[in-house]
C-alpha cells in the first residue's frame, strides 16, 4: 500500500486509570470543601450538591430520554440556538447532546460546561478529559448526528476560573522552571519531572518554532514552547538528553542558541489543549475481523514516543475536517517504528 498523508496523531497521552474517570466529589462533608478549583489534572472542579454525583445521574438516566428533542441531523444554525441554562446543547464527536438536564451533575460545574453552549465543545472536552466515556454517560441525552459546518459556530468561552497567567504563561510554573543556554545546548529543568524518562517527551519543531511537551505519568502535562526562533535553529537536528530533573538539547548549528533563554520569547503552560501532527501511513495490516496494525512515519522535526500505560489519539482527515476522535479506541504497539493498534466495532 501506498504512502498517504491521511491522519493526524495527537501528543498529549492520556493513562486509562480507572480512579481518575470522572473525579466527581463525594457529596459528604461537602461544607468542608472550598466551592470551586482545579484538580491535579489542571480542570476545573467544584463540590457538587446532594443528589448530584455520577451515580444520582446513572440512576436519573436509566433507560430514560431526557433530550427535549430528537432529530436525524442537526446543523450548525440549529445547534447555535440552544446556548442557555434552560435549553443547552453541545456539540462532541459528530454528535449534539441536549446537555440541559446535565448542567448541575457537571462535575467541572455548570459555568465550564456552558462555555459550549450551542457550540463544538469536542477541543475542550479533549482538553480536559478526553479518557471519559461521554456516550455512556450523556446516552440520554442524545439529539442527533451533526451535519453542518463547525467553523460557522462561535468558539468557546474562556475558562470560569481564572489562572495566573500572564504574556509568558502560567507565572508559578515559570517561576519554578528554569531555561538556559550553554554553547549548543538547551537547557530545561523543573523539580516535578525529578526521574521522568524520554518517553514522557514529545518535542517538535517548525521553522520559526520549538515545542517541548512534558507528560510526568500521573501529573498534569506541561507545555514549553519557543516561538520567533531562528530558523538555522529550529530547523537545525538534536540529540536528547536526560539528567534526573533537566531535558537536555543539544543542536547541530554553528550559530548561538542563546535566544532561546530569553525570557519574551518562550510561554510555559499546564495542561495544553491537545495537539495533532500529520503523519503518513506507510502499511495497513488487518489481524482480524476487528483490529487492525497502522504503521506510520513520523514528519521530520518530531520526537513523539508513546510511554507504556498511555494511549494516542488518531484523527483521519476526511474533505476539509477530520473524522471523530476515537482516542480510547488506539495503543501504541511496542516496535521500532511508530505503530497503532485500532479495534473495535465495525
Amino acid at each position: 500500500m501506498g504512502n498517504r498523508p491521511i491522519c493526524a496523531t495527537s501528543d498529549k497521552g492520556e493513562a486509562e486509570e480507572s480512579n481518575r474517570m470522572l473525579n466527581v466529589p463525594s457529596t459528604s462533608g461537602l461544607t468542608a470543601k472550598p466551592p470551586v478549583g482545579r484538580s491535579e489534572y489542571g480542570r476545573v472542579k467544584v463540590a457538587l450538591g446532594p443528589g448530584k454525583g455520577l451515580m444520582d445521574w446513572v440512576r436519573l438516566t436509566k433507560n430514560k430520554v431526557l433530550a427535549k428533542k430528537q432529530m436525524k441531523f442537526v446543523d450548525h444554525e440549529e445547534l447555535s440556538k440552544h446556548s442557555t441554562e434552560e435549553d443547552c446543547w453541545i456539540h462532541l464527536f459528530g454528535k449534539v447532546y441536549d446537555v440541559t438536564e446535565y448542567l448541575d451533575f457537571h462535575p467541572g460545574g455548570k459555568p465550564e460546561l456552558m462555555r459550549a453552549a450551542g457550540r463544538d465543545g469536542t477541543a475542550l472536552f479533549n482538553q480536559y478529559h478526553a479518557w471519559v466515556r461521554y456516550e455512556t454517560i450523556l446516552e440520554s441525552c442524545y439529539v442527533g448526528a451533526f451535519k453542518g459546518n463547525l467553523s460557522h459556530l462561535k468558539p468557546c468561552d474562556p475558562p470560569s476560573t481564572e489562572n495566573r497567567e500572564s504574556a509568558g504563561g502560567d507565572q508559578d510554573l515559570r517561576d519554578a522552571t528554569m531555561v538556559m543556554t550553554m554553547f549548543d545546548r538547551l537547557i530545561v529543568a523543573n523539580k516535578e519531572w525529578k526521574g521522568i524518562s524520554s518517553e514522557c517527551l514529545t518535542i517538535s519543531t517548525t521553522k520559526n518554532s520549538l515545542r517541548i511537551l512534558v507528560r510526568p505519568f500521573n501529573k498534569e502535562p506541561v507545555q514549553i514552547e519557543w516561538v520567533g526562533v531562528p530558523r538555522p535553529i529550529a530547523e537545525a537536528s538534536f540529540k536528547l538528553e536526560m539528567n534526573d530533573e533537566q531535558i537536555i538539547l543539544i543542536f547541530d548549528v554553528t550559530i548561538s542558541i542563546k535566544i532561546l533563554e530569553s525570557a519574551g520569547i518562550y510561554k510555559l503552560e499546564r495542561n495544553p489543549a491537545r495537539r495533532y501532527h500529520a503523519t503518513t501511513v506507510t502499511t495497513i495490516k488487518r489481524l482480524n475481523h476487528d483490529t487492525l496494525l497502522i504503521d506510520l512515519e513520523l514528519p521530520r522535526g518530531l520526537y513523539m514516543p508513546i510511554p507504556v500505560g498511555h494511549h494516542n489519539s488518531l484523527a483521519i482527515k476526511k474533505g476539509g475536517g477530520f473524522l471523530p476522535n476515537i482516542s480510547s479506541n488506539i495503543s501504541p504497539f511496542p516496535k521500532t517504528k511508530p505503530s497503532l493498534f485500532i479495534w473495535g466495532p465495525r
